[in-house]
């Protein structure tokens, strides 16, 4: 498996160069994958922010539990797109994501959104050989701080920011901030699903990826 490297993108819309990560090869030829778009709104703001990353979690077969005590970073992203490239079969869902701003001689900032537990819900897939999986697209309204959070968004914030404070002196010298996500928007049709693919096409062009998202789009 390729390792992974920091690499950075510009955007010109935001004018500003956004970190993602380069994708791992397959590992076998019988690789799975999992697929998720995500943007981030403020309240009372019109335009999103497009997610760097997202934190899963692996379910437990026998369970109906979303209460993990383990998270698994996506280790690809582009223009909104979150992978996890070879993802073991399973039951999966996201957490959490984040947005990793870096403007222009200025120091990064980074905004973790927690998802409540019925958000958590509707990302699951479960992954089979050959196939990225696709979780939906969502746009998530997130509050800073974790005022009326949920069950799963304080256990999350615990488990994966346990350091990071709300307060505002805290989010200034620690260059992080926590929030609480709410639903706005989420699409999983069959139309969704083949544009991510065919944005997926894109994003890992001269890949061993490419022949697996063929197939999974004739099928479509």
């Amino acid at each position: 498996m390729r390792r992974k490297k920091e690499v950075k993108d510009y955007d010109r819309d935001k004018k500003q160069y956004i970190s993602y990560s380069a994708f791992p090869e397959t590992l076998t030829p019988h690789s799975s994958a999992i697929g998720i778009y995500i943007e981030v709104r403020a309240p009372f703001v019109l335009v999103s922010n497009k997610a760097s990353w997202v934190y899963f979690i692996k379910l437990d077969e026998k369970s109906d539990s979303y209460t993990c005590d383990h998270v698994i970073q996506s280790n690809f992203a582009k223009a909104g797109q979150i992978y996890l490239l070879n993802a073991e079969p399973g039951r999966y869902a996201v957490v959490a994501s984040c947005q990793k701003q870096t403007p222009i001689a200025q120091p990064s900032h980074t905004y973790t959104t927690f998802f409540p537990k019925e958000l958590i819900k509707l990302t699951e897939v479960t992954v089979v050989p050959e196939e990225i999986s696709f979780m939906g697209k969502y746009i998530v309204k997130h509050y800073v701080g974790l005022k009326n959070a949920d069950d799963a968004q304080l256990h999350y914030a615990r488990l994966i920011t346990p350091n990071v404070k709300s307060g505002m002196l805290s989010r200034a010298f620690s260059g992080k901030t926590i929030c609480r996500g709410t639903l706005l928007k989420e699409n999983r049709d069959k139309q969704a699903e083949i544009k991510f693919l065919n944005k997926a096409l894109k994003h890992l062009k001269g890949t061993n990826w490419v022949d697996s998202i063929q197939k999974q789009l004739r099928l479509l």
